[in-house]
C-alpha cells in the first residue's frame, strides 16, 4: 500500500532496502509516505458552433474531475478567440486555462478524458513546478 503513491524511483529503492535489512533506525522511514506534486496549466479550446450552455456544462466537468483529483486553483476564461489555423473547419474556439496540483499521474487521466469528450478542439497540459509533501501514514488532508 505503501509503494502506490511514491512515484520517486530513490524513495522506493530505499524502502526495499529498509524491508530487507529491517533496521531500528529505518523503520521510521516505513512509515513516511513521499507525495511529489506538481503544479499544471491545462489549457482548453472548445468549439465555439456548440451553445454558451453546453459550454460551461464542459467547464463544470472539467473543474469537478480536478476538484475531486487535485488541488483546484483556479479556473480563467479567456472567452472566444480566433485560432491561428482552422481545426475540422472552424475559425473561432472558446478557450479556457485551468491552474492545479496534483500528483503526476493524474495529467494522464485528464489527458485521456480531453481525448474522449466531444467538441473539444484541442488541448495541452503543461508542468509548471513541482513540490515535495512528507505524509506519515494514516494523516488525512
Amino acid at each position: 500500500m505503501l509503494y502506490k503513491f511514491c512515484s520517486d524511483a530513490k524513495l522506493i529503492k530505499s524502502i526495499i532496502l529498509c524491508k530487507f535489512l529491517g533496521s531500528e533506525v529505518h523503520k521510521e522511514v516505513l512509515k513516511i509516505t513521499t507525495l511529489k506534486k506538481n503544479s499544471y496549466e491545462f489549457l482548453l479550446v472548445v468549439s465555439y458552433k456548440i451553445s454558451e450552455e453546453f459550454i460551461e456544462e464542459l467547464i463544470n466537468k472539467f473543474k469537478k474531475l480536478i476538484e475531486k483529483n487535485a488541488e483546484f486553483e483556479n479556473v480563467d476564461r479567456w472567452g472566444k478567440r480566433r485560432l491561428a489555423y482552422l481545426i475540422n473547419k472552424e475559425i473561432d474556439g472558446y478557450y479556457v486555462l485551468f491552474n492545479f496540483k496534483s500528483v503526476p499521474d493524474f495529467p494522464e487521466e485528464i489527458s485521456r478524458i480531453s481525448e474522449i469528450t466531444d467538441n473539444i478542439l484541442r488541448y495541452i497540459i503543461i508542468k509548471k513546478s513541482n513540490e515535495i509533501i512528507y505524509k506519515k501514514e494514516g494523516q488525512v488532508n
